[in-house]
């Protein structure tokens, strides 16, 4: 029996939780809020700072304590900041798309080499009404830190993870309400042979597939945008189990805890009228679930070579 709870206070619009093993503490950014957000297990505290624009994802660079990968705005950016205070150092290493001023990086993840693989998309109109395809999906090489356009045409370019060979990356752009599947190459970090895995129609199920981890079993584990829900999905794309989340925008799940065994949730406030938010008070909050029976895998941190 798992057991849920909710550890932060709320932020406006939660996502891309990222656990940091040797802190004991969860990452986490408030999109619309500008803020890059820090959870510490051990002291029962949440830090956070406010930037000047939108934050699509961080990630830690690999072995540099304080130092991050953020998408801010359209830009790549190094966030160098220490996890308590409010001083922060932001250094801009790529601009993508300055021709779309309505776009900005949403989510982001890296493969076990650093290889960053980052999506954009429209920024937040009412869920329907955004302007569809005018995002893309990039990846920057860890062997020389060359960006690179994957994917265009796409919407809401949104969860990323692989299998434990890495020889699969899935891959979520949330309005097919799909998660597509391509094979992967680690040594070249190449995507081929796009196709679906999981339909959120053929299920049934309600909302939008939105971030995305796995567990050390290979299953997914999908964030329901619109749905209340996470949802695991075994590997071979059958739905095994669905677990409630007092919030309706449920938006991204990672593994944490010192056994990787507890699922962070994160979730979405903005937008909501006094009604809903009496309905749902802890919405915008991170959660934690425990009792899964299952663990998770370390998410990966980013190359070193961003610093160069």
């Amino acid at each position: 029996m798992h057991t849920l709870q909710a550890v932060t206070k709320p932020v406006q619009t939660g996502e891309g939780p990222h656990w940091v093993a040797k802190e004991k503490a969860l990452y986490f950014i408030d999109i619309n809020g500008f803020g890059v957000h820090r959870y510490d297990t051990k002291e029962n505290k949440h830090t956070s700072v406010k930037l000047d624009d939108t934050v699509g994802f961080v990630i830690p660079i690999k072995n540099k304590t304080g130092k991050f990968v953020i998408g801010y705005g359209t830009n790549i950016t190094i966030l160098e900041w220490d996890g308590i205070s409010s001083n922060y150092n932001l250094q801009h290493k790529y601009q993508v798309e300055q021709d779309k001023p309505k776009n900005r990086f949403n989510d982001a993840k890296a493969d076990v080499n650093g290889n960053l693989w980052l999506g954009t998309m429209e920024r937040d109109e009412p869920l329907g009404n955004f302007t569809k395809y005018v995002g893309s999906l990039y990846r920057v090489l860890s062997t020389n830190c060359k960006l690179d356009t994957e994917l265009s045409s796409v919407s809401i370019s949104n969860g990323i993870t692989w299998n434990a060979e890495n020889t699969i990356m899935y891959y979520i752009d949330s309005l097919t309400r799909k998660i597509d599947v391509f094979d992967y190459d680690l040594r070249t970090a190449t995507i081929a042979n796009r196709r679906t895995f999981f339909d959120f129609e053929e299920n049934n199920l309600s909302g939008f597939p939105d971030g995305m981890t796995s567990d050390s079993e290979d299953n997914l584990w999908i964030a329901c945008f619109n749905g209340s829900k996470v949802i695991q999905v075994s590997q071979q794309g059958k739905l095994l189990r669905s677990i409630a989340i007092p919030a309706a925008k449920v938006t991204s799940v990672t593994w944490g805890g010192t056994d990787l065994d507890v699922l962070y949730v994160t979730t979405f406030r903005a937008g909501f009228s006094d009604e809903e938010l009496k309905a749902q008070p802890d919405a915008g909050a991170v959660f934690a679930v425990t009792g899964l029976g299952v663990k998770g895998r370390q998410e990966n941190t980013a190359s070193s070579c961003l610093l160069d």
